[in-house]
C-alpha cells in the first residue's frame, strides 16, 4: 500500500511537472513572438 501512495505521488508529480513545462513553453513562445511583433 505504502508503494502504491509513493507510485501515486510520483505520477501526480510528474503530471503537475508536465503542466508547468508547458506553461513555461507557452510564455517563452509568446514572449519571442511580442517581441518580433513590436520590432
Amino acid at each position: 500500500m505504502n508503494i502504491e501512495i509513493t507510485s501515486k505521488n510520483i505520477q501526480n508529480t510528474y503530471f503537475f511537472t508536465n503542466i508547468f513545462s508547458q506553461f513555461i513553453n507557452l510564455l517563452f513562445t509568446l514572449s519571442k513572438k511580442a517581441k518580433c511583433i513590436y520590432r
